[in-house]
């Protein structure tokens, strides 16, 4: 057995070795690397809770408000420990932004324990600054593909990259109806049908 793996390895060209080289490399960028809650549990499976809230005040007006949550997260590779001066740029790619500019994210890399800076995630088909765009629908789950580059702040030196996946699901909580006044506070059924899912 032995010498047949000598002898199919001898049928490599060193091009074949530097191609083996970079799949390796590659799948251990990608089990090494993503995002963490503040406690340092791996998150590659995220629950996004929407929920529908009526607030009915006196005198008949009614105001309707859709909430989807926006977990923070933090970004922690386990080959390279974070330090002074270095930055992380996360990028998704998800097929979903091919058409537009992808969302992205550069954070400084500093801190032992939790690695990046806070990252919060919200839903949103589009780039936005104040927090990172995931793709998410009410009802599915859907991965999501991310790409990163660790590197250092002054140089721009890359001294890592690769990519990783993760899982969100969106489910809707039971809609809340609340009553404001004076003496008023209770949380009902909502007395009618609630809103269809939000666009994206």
């Amino acid at each position: 057995m032995y010498q047949n793996l000598r002898d199919g390895f001898r049928g490599l060209t060193a091009a074949s070795f530097m191609v083996i080289g970079m799949v390796t490399a590659g799948l251990g960028q990608s089990a090494s690397a993503g995002f963490i809650d503040s406690d340092g549990a791996q998150q590659d499976d995220i629950t996004l809770d929407f929920q529908t809230t009526y607030t009915i005040c006196f005198g008949g007006s009614t105001s309707i408000t859709n909430r989807i949550s926006q977990p923070t997260v933090f970004f922690l590779d386990d080959e390279i420990s974070p330090a002074d001066g270095l930055r992380v740029r996360i990028t998704n790619i998800s097929d979903v932004y091919s058409d537009r500019k992808n969302p992205y994210s550069d954070r400084e890399y500093e801190d032992f324990e939790l690695g990046s800076e806070k990252i919060i995630l919200a839903p949103s088909n589009r780039h936005r600054t104040r927090t990172f765009s995931i793709w998410s629908r009410l009802g599915e789950t859907l991965d999501n593909t991310f790409a990163y580059r660790i590197y250092e702040k002054r140089s721009e030196r890359k001294l890592k990259e690769g990519t990783f996946v993760v899982t969100f699901d969106q489910i809707e909580l039971p809609p809340i109806t609340t009553i404001e006044g004076p003496g008023c506070g209770i949380n009902n059924p909502p007395p009618f049908p609630p809103l269809p899912p939000p666009p994206f």
